[in-house]
């Protein structure tokens, strides 16, 4: 068994599946338009959203609270990422130069977009109920020349588990190649989304990340406004649910 398959079992188990998790970032080709344009450019938008979902592609999605970063995330269930980008080039805001899509591979829990997907699929017009997250992208810094030390991964892994069990974290995942490899991604390690709570106090959890901790990465912290029923509750907020 090799290292990066080893932290992965120790950090999400065998209950997962791997997503396009994508980044929508104001185009640098945008342009000052019209109040009237821009409206209806938004109302194509979140028509799109709702269409990639009604068809099973888009699980969760949402805009960002937080200023000077990305816009927005779309998260996919796909075969490619050529897929995902297929799909999001049919987008009026993207088609109209508002947005352009950076997307990556994700391993992440394996009931992604659940239990509202299959609400909306029985009542298409159902309430959705918003939440704001915190989102930490995990940056590489120059120290990170490889995987770091097994018995930091380690300590990594155990970490991810133990927030999840404390309600803390409702998901977390890498990024990953074609291959399927965890690390490899340039720049880049993975993501945490947290439970409701401030994004100072999220930052300061992640801050206490053992790669982070010993100089491997730094964070980015994020405030994302999305679907409370999308995104998988922590076995210590989901009724009825055993530790995953």
């Amino acid at each position: 068994m090799t290292r990066c398959l080893l932290i992965f079992i120790l950090a999400f188990g065998l209950r997962a599946e791997d997503y396009c998790f994508g980044f929508l970032n104001a185009s640098p080709d945008r342009k000052p338009i019209s109040e009237e344009e821009g409206n209806a450019i938004q109302e194509g938008h979140m028509e799109h959203m709702r269409k990639m979902n009604a068809d099973g592609h888009l699980l969760a999605a949402g805009p960002m609270m937080t200023q000077g970063g990305p816009r927005g995330i779309v998260i996919y269930r796909c075969a490619s990422l050529e897929e995902a980008r297929q799909w999001t080039s049919l987008d009026p805001a993207v088609i109209n130069k508002r947005l352009t899509l950076d997307v990556y591979r994700w391993r992440g829990p394996d009931n992604l977009g659940e239990p509202l997907g299959s609400k909306l699929k029985k009542y298409p017009k159902k309430k959705i109920d918003m939440v704001q997250l915190p989102l930490i992208l995990l940056r590489k810094t120059d120290k990170w020349t490889g995987m770091p030390p097994a018995e930091i991964m380690a300590e990594h892994a155990r970490r991810v588990q133990e927030l999840m069990k404390e309600g803390k974290m409702r998901m977390s995942g890498p990024w990953i190649d074609e291959t399927g490899q965890v690390g490899n991604i340039p720049g880049s390690i993975g993501v945490y989304v947290f439970s409701a709570m401030a994004l100072d106090d999220a930052k300061k959890i992640a801050e206490g990340d053992p790669m982070v901790r010993e100089g491997y990465g730094r964070v980015e912290p994020h405030m994302w406004f999305v679907a409370d029923e999308a995104i998988p509750k922590p076995a210590a907020q989901a009724p009825n649910s055993g530790l995953r």
